[in-house]
């Protein structure tokens, strides 16, 4: 890293599992890196069972950009998201991780504070709150996702963001991931409130646009959560998390109940196909749509 930058010895491995990704790897790698210092992040861009130029896209940006940065491009043949991670977390030089999905847009300084927030006392994840890019997006999808956000489990939470961060007394009582679909949900429910935080910083998530889309999409995030049971890691205290629902909501913002029937729609709709799946498949490799 090159001196007078003001951060110091920071240094992370950031973990970028992709697949299918070759319309907005670039974009997400323009964003993490676009104000870094030199060897201040190393990449691992991990291309798991892509059928488009994930690969190619993503070399073509860190070789075009990036002068002095660590990236590096891994083609890993079969898809599964659980599975590249892990593979990332034994390729990294860490100390700390930052994991994030390929379709959501992170800036250096969001990534920055994610690793100065690990260095706190007690603090073993960080994630940044979450804001929506909502251009060309149905009033639909709009008004479930203005809901969402306000749930306590995704205002203190570490899952639907796209990115969390982990440090490496996290990552020792992590291990590896077991091979799940639902890895932010996973990380959420094995760290308790006390040692986890939110940074003043936002991921910006493109929502799925269409109602259907946006069904399936949700269906494959509930037959994760479910595919999840109780299992977490060793040391979690099931007492020390958000607590209170999508009625706690409306206690503290009345104005949200506007937002509410398609929060609960779209909910019933998704959890209907949901268990559709579990009928149909106990594991699904990549919860993904196109990008």
């Amino acid at each position: 890293m090159q001196p007078g930058n003001g951060w110091g010895d920071l240094m992370a491995t950031v973990l970028i599992p992709a697949h299918n990704e070759e319309h907005v790897i670039g974009r997400c790698l323009r964003s993490l890196l676009g104000q870094a210092e030199q060897s201040e992040f190393e990449v691992l861009v991990l291309s798991n069972g892509s059928s488009d130029d994930t690969v190619g896209a993503a070399k073509k940006a860190a070789s075009g950009l990036y002068a002095g940065q660590s990236v590096s491009v891994i083609d890993i043949p079969d898809a599964g998201k659980a599975a590249a991670i892990n593979h990332g977390l034994g390729s990294g030089s860490g100390p700390d991780f930052i994991v994030l999905d390929a379709d959501v847009v992170v800036d250096t300084g969001t990534a920055r504070q994610l690793v100065r927030t690990l260095g706190e006392p007690g603090v073993v994840a960080a994630a940044p709150a979450v804001d929506f890019d909502f251009s060309g997006v149905s009033w639909v999808s709009r008004s479930y996702h203005r809901y969402w956000s306000k749930l306590p489990s995704i205002a203190h939470g570490l899952a639907g963001r796209g990115v969390y961060a982990l440090s490496a007394e996290g990552l020792k009582r992590l291990g590896r991931l077991p091979l799940i679909m639902a890895d932010d949900r996973f990380i959420d429910l094995s760290f308790g409130v006390s040692e986890r935080r939110i940074v003043p910083a936002s991921s910006i998530v493109v929502p799925i646009g269409n109602v259907r889309g946006l069904i399936d999409r949700k269906a494959r995030v509930f037959h994760g959560n479910n595919s999840l049971g109780g299992e977490t890691i060793a040391g979690f205290d099931p007492d020390d998390r958000p607590s209170g629902g999508w009625i706690d909501v409306l206690r503290t913002d009345r104005s949200a109940a506007v937002d509410l029937p398609a929060y609960l729609g779209v909910n019933l709709a998704a959890k209907i196909k949901a268990r559709r799946l579990g009928q149909a498949s106990p594991m699904v490799a990549w919860d993904q749509a196109h990008s």
